[in-house]
């Protein structure tokens, strides 16, 4: 069983912390970022126990993918939990069927997120390989997005602000499912 670091685990509760302080306030961003960080400092932990190259990675990506495949099936139980069916089926419904706009995504990012949007909005049956890819594609892209700025939109693109709102409310809940669940299990 996995165990994760005490330092590490500590400074992941306290941005878990920050990310409920900022969602009770309703703050999607702060709510977002807050979650993402201990979501990054519980992958990292992984990456660095499990790796034999040790954390050698720059960017998220790679610790991202080593915590989802350690943890793969808790994450799957998580992210199918019914209390998430309401947040799953808002983000399939969005943009006529597709999370996140698919303009400047390359072919296989734009599959992905196809699939898990078909897949939440029960057009396609789930498994747990394509929903852990697609919702660990996810969360990248829209980190990725909302760090870069503007990536998730067309130059014409209205109510970015509001879009991205309407999308962290309803992605939300499910990081914070994944970080309490990481943080709760007995590993």
């Amino acid at each position: 069983m996995f165990q994760f670091n005490k330092i590490h685990s500590s400074n992941a509760r306290s941005w878990q912390k920050y990310a409920k302080d900022f969602s009770a306030n309703n703050d999607a961003y702060g709510t977002f970022f807050a979650a993402w960080i201990a979501l990054v400092i519980l992958s990292r932990d992984v990456m660095s126990q499990k790796s034999t190259k040790g954390i050698r990675s720059k960017g998220d990506n790679e610790p991202i993918e080593w915590c989802f495949g350690e943890f793969e099936e808790k994450i799957y139980e998580v992210v199918r939990a019914p209390e998430l069916k309401d947040c799953r089926s808002k983000l399939a419904e969005r943009h006529d069927g597709k999370i996140l706009r698919d303009q400047n995504r390359n072919n296989g990012t734009k599959e992905v997120l196809d699939k898990l949007a078909q897949i939440w909005s029960n057009e396609y049956k789930s498994d747990l390989d394509s929903e852990i890819m697609g919702v660990r594609t996810l969360l990248i892209e829209v980190r990725n997005g909302l760090f870069h700025g503007g990536k998730l939109y067309n130059d014409d693109s209205l109510n970015r602000e509001n879009d991205d709102k309407t999308l962290l409310t309803n992605l939300n809940p499910i990081l914070l499912a994944i970080i309490d669940e990481l943080l709760t299990s007995d590993h």
